[in-house]
């Protein structure tokens, strides 16, 4: 069943020239063929998207897992760090108790220059 708009355009087709029908039709099939070219350039541009998201995941994940080796190494060193600023603390107050008192003082305040130096 065609509609009132399909008899009209079968209506004024009817009446055109063989030649000016092969000439419609070679206008739509150059229509329907550049349609699909353009529908082929279409799906390679998704196809290179996709694969420029999936290469940029991929960097994402390196640069997470570069980041957590980062954080270890960095908690590593804090660790070892603290131990170190630890034993020379232990050492001060172990030199402190076999002093015999003198120059104490004079003693604590060199100690807390260098230590202070050492945080720096």
């Amino acid at each position: 069943i065609l509609s009132q708009s399909e008899n009209n355009i079968i209506g004024k087709l009817v009446l055109l020239s063989a030649a000016e029908l092969r000439a419609i039709l070679f206008k739509y099939f150059n229509k329907i063929v550049g349609l699909r070219e353009s529908e082929r350039k279409l799906q390679l541009q998704i196809e290179e998207e996709e694969m420029k998201v999936t290469e940029q995941g991929n960097v994402i994940r390196e640069l997470e897992s570069a980041l957590e080796h980062m954080k270890l190494q960095c908690d590593r060193q804090l660790t070892l760090q603290h131990k170190e600023h630890e034993k020379k603390l232990q050492l001060i107050l172990h030199h402190f108790k076999e002093q015999d008192g003198e120059g104490v003082a004079e003693t604590l305040k060199e100690y807390e220059v260098k230590l202070q130096q050492l945080e720096k």
